[in-house]
């Protein structure tokens, strides 16, 4: 189904807006005007969420915010594939979180005619996202995980675990009530 004209327009003009101008201006009345224009395109943000300065928002047509979220500044969201943020997740500065990537099944074909795939990344309630982390597509986390520093998700990251490393790995489960 083709959008009409003034439709791919809008949303053109929109996207522009966000990604040139409001993504990057600091302070309480552009950060406002960016969620408006977020939701707009299609994402779904709580009004208690916060997105930090120069953090990209691709596909924000597949983006879910839940209430209480904290992304810090200058994080990449590729919500291309569906991407949702449960309540009060907390994401580190300059993290990567991915929903889309190339297949790279064939050798002898390059990488780029072979196609893009999309898979949901979930991260999950009270989960604690450190600095420039990285998620791959279709890896996701329970609640109350932790994710240290640098780490590369390339799998799903059970409930209530520390984890680190590349890939990461549990390094440790969370005590109940600590």
């Amino acid at each position: 189904m083709t959008q009409p004209l003034s439709k791919k327009i809008r949303t053109k003009a929109l996207s522009v807006l966000d990604e040139r101008v409001l993504r990057v201006m600091p302070g309480t009345l552009p950060r406002r005007a960016r969620m408006a224009v977020l939701r707009s395109l299609g994402a779904t943000i709580a009004p208690t969420a916060y997105l930090g300065t120069g953090t990209r928002v691709v596909g924000p047509e597949g983006l879910t915010v839940k209430d209480g979220v904290v992304v810090a500044r200058d994080c990449t969201l590729d919500a291309r594939g569906k991407l949702t943020l449960e309540d009060h997740a907390l994401i580190g500065f300059e993290t990567v979180i991915l929903t889309r990537t190339h297949v790279s099944s064939e050798t002898g074909k390059p990488i780029q005619q072979q196609g893009m795939y999309d898979a949901p990344v979930t991260i999950g309630a009270r989960t604690w996202v450190g600095t420039r982390a990285v998620f791959v597509p279709g890896a996701s986390t329970g609640e109350d995980a932790i994710v240290a520093s640098m780490a590369c998700v390339t799998r799903d990251v059970e409930p209530k675990v520390i984890v680190g490393g590349v890939p990461a790995r549990v390094i440790q489960e969370r005590a109940a009530g600590a």
